[in-house]
């Protein structure tokens, strides 16, 4: 057995990356979330495994971070055992990682309780070699204290209060019903006036969406702080179709939340309830799309995300196309969609690259093929 250390390049990313709960598996990538590329592991860097090797299963992972005050490298958590593919896989559309382990098996340490380098893991500038990781093999001095740490074999002698909650089961909840009540009721004129009880459950609809409004947009900014925001997103979304069944808002921001979590079925029962009240809402289906893709049903999806395009005109939903037709592997499609986009900012920032595309695939270099062959005739 070896052990894969692999290098966080932002810490930040660790509550909403490495360490989130996806239905009950994390995923880490051994390569720059900055790039694009399709392989995120040389799994040849295992004594047991050949450049023909797709995954090895198994395999501790310890992450590292570095230590802002000192700049030196210190484990910040673990996975105790997790399967390595060499691909990059896209569990959602949204999520990528070749790195997956359960979330019972991932720990992670608070911050201030990092753990220092042990001695076989080696230091300095220059230990990744140009990589994100490196491997240690079991044949190295001192690999038994690594193996003790992560708990291969049994316990780890880490502490409780030492590591942050990591499973959506332990995570709290903001969620404040009492909260909700005060302001309906002060939206309402304060507690001597003398509501309605229908009157009462729009106030509080109302009070559920402005919560569900301030987390999808931390969700939407990249500012969520953990797996909590995405929890109290989906009990405030659940709680406003409650107080009022017959408005979307409420099964939208609770099908976000489940389709950011990973419960894909549940995210789609609540969708379709959206959808019953508010059939030609753009971001509905898109959401609804989002969720099929993560269940791998992705020509339904890109039709969706054309759909919704076709009702808004909003050119982000043919992006999301694109990307769908990337994950099934189908690039001339995604580059399809991609074409469809007259705003190129949209594909700059997303980093899609037309002529990249062209230059990397078949499809793209025929073409280019019949353009040149089309000019030099007109030219003739």
């Amino acid at each position: 057995m070896a052990i894969m250390v692999v290098k966080i390049e932002d810490k930040s990313s660790l509550k909403m990356n490495e360490f989130f709960d996806y239905n009950g598996q994390c995923w880490a990538l051994s390569r720059s979330r900055s790039q694009t590329l399709a392989t995120g592991a040389m799994l040849e860097d295992f004594y047991e495994c050949t450049v023909l090797t797709d995954w090895v299963e198994d395999i501790p992972v310890i992450f590292l971070c570095q230590d802002e005050a000192r700049a030196a490298f210190k484990i910040c958590g673990w996975y105790r055992r997790a399967k390595i593919y060499r691909k990059v896989r896209h569990p959602s559309i949204f999520l990528e990682g070749n790195i997956c382990a359960r979330a019972v098996d991932a720990v992670m340490l608070k911050d201030g309780r990092w753990r220092s380098l042990l001695p076989c893991m080696p230091s300095g500038g220059s230990i990744f070699d140009g990589k994100l990781y490196y491997v240690i093999e079991d044949d190295v001095p001192g690999y038994e204290e690594l193996e003790k740490l992560v708990g291969v074999s049994g316990e780890s002698p880490v502490a409780l209060e030492d590591m942050a909650p990591v499973r959506y089961a332990f995570v709290p909840s903001y969620e404040d019903k009492g909260r909700i009540r005060r302001e309906a009721a002060a939206l309402l004129g304060g507690p001597k006036s003398r509501p309605t009880a229908k009157a009462m459950a729009q106030a509080q609809y109302v009070c559920c969406i402005r919560e569900c409004e301030k987390y999808a947009g931390r969700l939407m900014n990249d500012q969520c702080q953990g797996i909590s925001d995405l929890k109290t997103l989906k009990e405030y979304g659940r709680m406003a179709s409650v107080f009022s069944p017959g408005q979307a808002d409420g099964y939208y921001y609770e099908a976000m939340a489940n389709e950011q979590l990973g419960f894909v079925k549940d995210g789609l029962k609540v969708i379709a309830k959206a959808i019953a009240i508010e059939p030609d809402g753009a971001d509905l289906l898109a959401l609804k799309a989002n969720l099929l893709a993560a269940f791998g049903k992705f020509e339904e999806a890109a039709r969706l995300y054309q759909e919704s395009f076709d009702i808004s005109g909003d050119e982000s939903y043919l992006l999301m196309k694109g990307h769908t037709f990337s994950m099934m592997g189908n690039m001339e499609q995604a580059y399809k969609a991609y074409t469809q986009i007259k705003d190129r900012s949209i594909l700059k920032e997303a980093g899609i690259n037309l002529k990249d595309m062209e230059h990397r695939w078949p499809f793209g270099a025929i073409r280019g093929l019949k353009n040149l062959i089309k000019r030099g005739v007109e030219e003739s």
